[in-house]
């Protein structure tokens, strides 16, 4: 998406992909550039601000800037990174829409959509199918199981990221003294040393035995584990 790194991480992995065959997934909807104060925050990172901007504009920008810098001539999936309640979903839907007429993409989902949302967003598309739900579900946000059964009974891939909880359940949780200090991982809940703390005794009570009687690592129990719900379709490992 163009908001990693603020797009450099489009260019280098446009680089790294130039000339080789890859299905690229894609997600837009987030802005930091544009004037105003339309969209609700989602964080902030030094002197940008982020929000949640789903207007059509916005949408096709986010397309044409991934496919430049990606150095594709589309994108197979790609997905509202977030619901922007201040824009009709119709409206945002309907630029993918017209952007997939153009060729400029394949597939559309959504990400982080409430089940209403994803029934409108569902009405919105028409007879064109919504393909894939994108969520967090982990041994540390259960609540996910949730979200893949309401996608699930939808006919939606769901795609779940955060499955090791930005590596914590690899058994990392106590490197936060370590974080560089532009890690973002710096200013989630589960780095906090409080959480730290109790997260390793957890990892270590729970996945670890678990993992040596397998003979497997903790990050392979807690991607089991989430692999083993029939509803959920991938894990975005991170």
């Amino acid at each position: 998406a163009p908001i990693y790194r603020f797009g450099e991480a489009e260019r280098i992995l446009g680089r790294a992909l130039e000339g080789r065959d890859a299905v690229v997934l894609g997600k837009v909807g987030l802005r930091w550039e544009s004037p105003g104060e339309h969209g609700d925050v989602l964080f902030r990172s030094g002197d940008r601000v982020v929000r949640k901007d789903g207007r059509p504009a916005g949408v096709r920008a986010d397309v044409e800037r991934s496919l430049t810098d990606l150095r594709r001539e589309a994108l197979d999936l790609c997905q509202v990174h977030h619901p922007d309640v201040h824009t009709p979903i119709a409206d945002t839907l309907g630029e993918l829409l017209r952007l997939r007429d153009e060729g400029k993409i394949r597939e559309i989902g959504v990400c982080n959509f409430d089940e209403a949302q994803l029934d409108e967003a569902r009405a919105a598309m028409g007879d064109v199918p919504l393909v894939s739900h994108q969520f967090e579900y982990s041994l540390l946000a259960p609540q996910g199981r949730a979200v893949a059964q309401a996608s699930h009974q939808r006919g939606l891939a769901s795609l779940v990221y955060s499955p090791l909880r930005r590596g914590v359940l690899a058994g990392r949780a106590s490197s936060v003294r370590r974080l560089a200090s532009m890690d973002p991982r710096q200013r989630h809940p589960a780095f906090a040393r409080e959480n730290a703390t109790r997260i390793d005794a957890a990892v270590r009570a729970g996945l670890r035995p678990v993992a040596r009687k397998h003979s497997v690592r903790p990050a392979q129990v807690a991607l089991a584990w989430l692999l083993a719900d029939k509803a959920v379709g991938s894990v975005i490992v991170c």
